[in-house]
This record gives structure tokens, sequence and C-alpha cells, in this order.
């Protein structure tokens, strides 16, 4: 009975630590290109600039951390933004779900800007020589909606960037 457990547990161990060194380097294009810079447009038509870290989890996850700021097309007012995510995925191609932040400063207070909330899945394709491109749909939450509307609204975003 002891035989087959150790042979078993040998086996996993010798070919698990193989293929777990096969997954880092699938990954390796999420791995190695840790830092990136994008121009998005999400947000109600919101034009952001954004910096974003990716954190390596496991052999095919990461997340990511990102902020930005930009300016609102439709009021003029200047925002930050700001989202955290998930990767799935190997080599160039990734689902991306993940929750942002848009928070409106100097801004009319009479155009009645409020702070907005995302949840967002998306698809990312990032390339080993650092080109990435998202695209992603998205359900915007206002956080003071006015009363007369709804505060959820659905909204596509697209960002195209350089990994280094």
């Amino acid at each position: 009975m002891k035989t087959p457990l150790v042979l078993t547990l040998v086996f996993a161990l010798t070919f698990g630590s193989l293929n777990a060194q096969d997954m880092d380097q699938e990954v390796s294009s999420v791995v190695n290109r840790k830092n990136s810079v994008s121009l998005a447009i999400d947000f109600f038509l919101t034009l952001s600039v954004n910096y974003e870290r990716v954190i390596p989890l496991k052999e095919n996850i990461a997340m990511t951390v990102k902020g930005g700021l930009g300016r609102d097309a439709g009021n003029l007012a200047y925002v930050i933004t700001g989202e955290t995510a998930l990767l799935f995925g190997r080599q160039k191609k990734y689902f991306e779900p993940g929750i942002a932040f848009q928070y409106p400063f100097l801004f009319d207070v009479e155009a009645g800007d409020s702070p907005l909330l995302a949840i967002r899945a998306g698809y990312r394709y990032q390339t080993h020589g650092g080109f990435q491109f998202r695209i992603y749909p998205m359900l915007l939450i206002e956080t003071n909606p006015p009363e007369d509307s709804w505060g959820y609204y659905p909204w596509l975003g697209l960002s195209l960037g350089y990994s280094f």
C-alpha cells in the first residue's frame, strides 16, 4: 500500500515541478513586462492616461493595479481613475475582470458630477514586443445618481498601450 503512494508522490513532485517551469515560460509576457502605460476611452467618454503594474500570483494568474488622470468629454471635468483587476491567460491573450473608479475634481458643481464605480470584464491582447490592446464591457454605477436616473449604465471601454 505504501509503494503506490510513494511512487505517486515522486511522480507528482518530479513532473509537477517540470510543468510549473513550463508554465512560467508561457506566462513570460505578463511576468517580464510588469509595467505599462495606456490611453483609455471609458467612463462616459473619459479620455485618460494610465500607468499599470502587473503582480504575478500563480502560473497563469496575475493582479493588476492601475491609476491615471483624464478628462471627461461631456462636461470637461478632470478625473482621477483607478482600477484593480485579475488577469487569467497565457502568452498573448487574457481574460481580465476587474473593478474601477473615476473621481472628478476641478468640475462644475452644477453639472452634478459624482464619483463613478465600474464592474467590468474584458479581453486583453498583449504582445511580447509590448503592444497592448484591451476592450471591456462595463457596468457604470453612479455613487450619487439624480432622482430621475437609475444610476446604472452599460458602457464599453477601449485601451491602447505599451508594456515594458
